[in-house]
């Protein structure tokens, strides 16, 4: 009998925060649909096999099961892409790998599409690149003299929908008749929010239009053979030379293109824009996360609020930016300064800022920009030639982390978090505010628990991204756990350590410490929590799933 994963098994029974969680929606293309966390199970052969072989990537080099190399590769019929061992692991892995199986089908029909391949068409790409001009040196980029959204025709966020959300967040310290009341109303109020507010229009047809949904129904026979001569993009070469045995129809994509340039409405065409959509909110997903919680009520929106009524420019420094990442579109950082309505300074830091970019500064409209190639740490103790550190010190600054990996033993952001308490300890920014956002829930709180011991308190529970990427990504670890990046957002406030405080206020007999106490670890966790002996049973249960996730996101 194959021994079952319990840990990952008890994952999966976790049900989400909050329904909104999923972005799928009426008419909604199965490809922008938000996939489950946390799907893959592997047998405790596997779970062994795994530690002693950290390489292995289940499922996509070796069986999905039970991690063990597969004489003959028996491969899943719907998706052709997670692989096994036998047929008797591909069957016991079925009720996982159903929940991922389409989406994996449609990922590799994407792929073959020509206009996601440089093979032309597929409409606002052009718009997208002419966004992207490279900024020279110190330079002063022309800009309309209202920003009302990218030119490829993505809009302004409006704070209408974040104040409704507000007004929700603020009932919920009521009585459970008047909290749901006032719920119901703060939602038949609110006008649309995330991306279906604003997309171009183009778009409308794949994320909740009617059409849409006839096109996917009687589309799924023409996207499974355009997956069937999908071009595999994996890096693995067994992976590369098992797709290159299966895939036979590459000769029909010239066909599959004419047909969808000839029916805008074809099950292709349909396709085509989905993954449009799900690549170019890849790239937007930063700017948009980091408006989100601007506009949102936090303490985030506080600073903001603070700098635009001060009339100050709101500094904004983003840790650890990556060119692929928030550096992918630098102009459209102008919609945070034009959703917020004031001046925005962005310092983008981190040792993965290009050469090209580092030490210059640049300005799109309302948004100066500054490039550092170091860590936060660094600059911020002046150890890189051309950055005054007091040229940074600002009241009005809010720290955002995208998918840090706070946790993740390849990184270490200690020095990084000292140095931005220390700023808070100086008064010169009392109160820092940091903005984080992780790919999954299980990152997000494990984040938490390390923020909580450096003095972080969350304004509350992570909670679902309107703005989270659309585009579903294999983690290159499992093959049934996709991920979103950004899905997930948290605000903390420093507060400062007051662990040495609340132990002399226990040792007088005072409660107060242990209240405070009580009362982080409810808000860390997004809601109550059992205390007592149920409690330590409970955190012990929580580092036990915590523990396959910390590899994954070390490879991820």
């Amino acid at each position: 009998m194959v021994k079952t994963n319990k840990r990952r098994a008890s994952l999966q029974e976790q049900p989400n925060k909050s329904a909104a969680a999923t972005v799928a929606c009426a008419g909604c293309h199965p490809l922008l649909a938000s996939p489950p966390e946390g799907k893959h199970e592997l047998s405790g052969e596997g779970e062994d096999r795994v530690e002693q072989e950290p390489e292995r990537a289940p499922g996509i080099d070796c069986c999905a099961v039970c991690a063990n190399d597969c004489a003959t590769e028996v491969l899943c019929a719907g998706c052709a892409t997670v692989i096994y061992c036998s047929e008797e692991h591909r069957e016991e892995d079925g009720p996982n790998h159903s929940h991922v199986c389409e989406t994996l089908r449609l990922m590799r029909a994407a792929e073959a599409l020509p206009a996601l391949n440089g093979g032309g068409g597929g409409g606002g790409g052009g718009a997208a690149a002419d966004s992207k001009a490279e900024p020279q040196h110190e330079s002063v980029l022309e800009q309309p003299p209202v920003y009302r959204g990218t030119p490829d025709g993505f809009r302004v966020p409006s704070s209408a929908g974040a104040g409704a959300g507000a007004a929700a967040a603020a009932a919920a310290g009521a009585g459970e008749a008047a909290e749901g009341a006032a719920a119901a109303a703060a939602a038949a109020a609110a006008p649309q929010e995330g991306w279906a507010a604003v997309i171009p229009p183009k778009f409308r047809a794949v994320l909740g239009g009617s059409a849409a949904g006839e096109a996917v129904e009687e589309g799924g026979a023409a996207a499974a053979a355009a997956a069937e001569g999908a071009e595999d993009k994996a890096e693995h070469p067994r992976k590369k030379a098992r797709k290159s045995a299966v895939d036979g129809a590459a000769g029909s994509l010239k066909g599959a293109a004419a047909v969808a340039a000839a029916k805008p409405d074809s099950a292709d065409a349909q396709l085509l824009l989905a993954a449009q959509l799900a690549d170019r909110t890849a790239e937007l997903t930063y700017v948009y996360t980091a408006a989100q919680a601007l506009l949102a009520a936090g303490p985030a929106a506080k600073v903001a609020v603070a700098a635009s009524r001060s009339g100050r420019a709101l500094q904004l420094v983003v840790l650890g930016a990556a060119e692929d990442a928030e550096l992918s579109d630098l102009a459209a950082w102008q919609v945070v300064a034009a959703a917020l309505d004031t001046d925005v300074r962005v310092v983008f830091v981190g040792p993965q800022v290009p050469e090209r970019l580092a030490g210059m500064g640049a300005q799109y409209g309302r948004v100066a920009m500054r490039f550092v190639q170091a860590t936060y740490d660094e600059m911020a103790s002046g150890k890189i030639a051309g950055v005054d550190p007091s040229s940074l010190d600002s009241a009005a600054t809010v720290f955002l982390a995208f998918n840090p990996g706070f946790t993740c033993p390849d990184y270490d952001w200690g020095p990084t978090l000292d140095a931005i308490a220390a700023r808070s300890g100086s008064g010169r920014a009392a109160g820092a505010v940091l903005v984080v956002a992780t790919n999954t829930r299980v990152e997000a709180l494990m984040d938490c628990e390390l923020l909580l011991e450096r003095g972080w308190r969350p304004a509350g529970g992570a909670e679902p991204n309107p703005y989270t990427s659309l585009q579903a990504r294999q983690s290159g670890t499992l093959a049934n756990d996709l991920y979103r990046k950004n899905a997930w957002l948290v605000s903390y406030q420093h507060v400062g350590e007051q662990g040495d405080e609340e132990d002399e206020q226990e040792r007088e007999g005072g409660r107060g410490g242990r209240r405070r106490r009580r009362r982080a670890l409810r808000v860390g966790g997004g809601g109550g929590g059992p205390r007592g002996a149920a409690g330590r049973v409970a955190r012990a249960l929580l580092d036990t799933l915590k523990k396959p996730f910390k590899g994954l996101m070390r490879r991820r």
